[in-house]
């Protein structure tokens, strides 16, 4: 297989212009959310939540999802301290707080009872063990992932291909490189070969880093590259 280097801004003219609903987004693992400080960013995201669903009690569907105007209300008040980039589209942000209410339900830190929002007792110490354990065993990513269903899927399936594939990495990498031996390890054919590594990187390379797994630096070529901060 022929690899094609893959950088965030060949990656963002595809996405363009193939309407795929993932783009190359960068948070701030330092970020101050609500007094909490050297939070991994998915600590970040769900302390957020906790506090704002706490202080609004807000209503949600009879499904347990998200009213809207909830939604609305914490992309409006809380994307500026998230985005390292302010010019990133808001939509992306939304996203991820949406992927994260899904693991606060998954872990039972959040219920829903008579179409409210409760909030579980939870260790602090734990809660970022709790919430990977949640994406990682317990989410179903055909819907965490909804752009790329059956490839999310399959990608689930072969989470231990994943976790070895990243483990074996030398410190610093490039996220293509993972992608590729993804691909050959699972035998993999996908078409469009930027468009998977652009879903690669949106899901799992994101939320590992969101988590404290892996790290993005700044290659020169901008090639997109992590780093293992420990192991998977």
């Amino acid at each position: 297989m022929q690899q094609q280097p893959y950088n965030r801004q060949k990656s963002l003219q595809f996405i363009k212009e193939d309407r795929l609903s993932c783009k190359n987004i960068f948070f701030n693992n330092h970020t101050l959310v609500h007094g909490h400080k050297q939070l991994t960013t998915a600590c970040q995201m769900a302390y957020l939540l906790i506090d704002e669903i706490k202080t609004h009690n807000p209503s949600c569907n009879a499904d347990g999802t998200t009213s809207k105007d909830f939604v609305d209300y914490i992309v409006m008040s809380h994307s500026k301290y998230f985005f390292d980039n302010s010019g990133i589209e808001q939509d992306f942000f939304r996203v991820h707080i949406l992927q994260m209410l899904i693991m606060l339900k998954q872990s039972g830190v959040i219920k829903y009872i008579n179409n409210q929002y409760h909030i579980e007792d939870f260790n602090k110490e734990t809660l970022n063990g709790t919430l990977f354990d949640s994406f990682w065993n317990k989410c179903s990513w055909s819907q965490f992932f909804p752009s790329m269903p059956s490839i999310a899927a399959h990608m689930q399936n072969n989470r231990s291909t994943i976790k070895k594939i990243i483990n074996c990495k030398q410190r610093t990498f490039f996220v293509d490189s993972i992608a590729i031996d993804y691909m050959v390890s699972t035998d993999l054919n996908y078409r469009n070969e930027l468009m998977f590594f652009s879903f690669f990187d949106f899901s799992i390379i994101r939320w590992l880093s969101f988590f404290g797994y892996l790290t993005y630096k700044t290659d020169i070529t901008s090639r997109i590259c992590v780093s293992a901060v420990r192991s998977l």
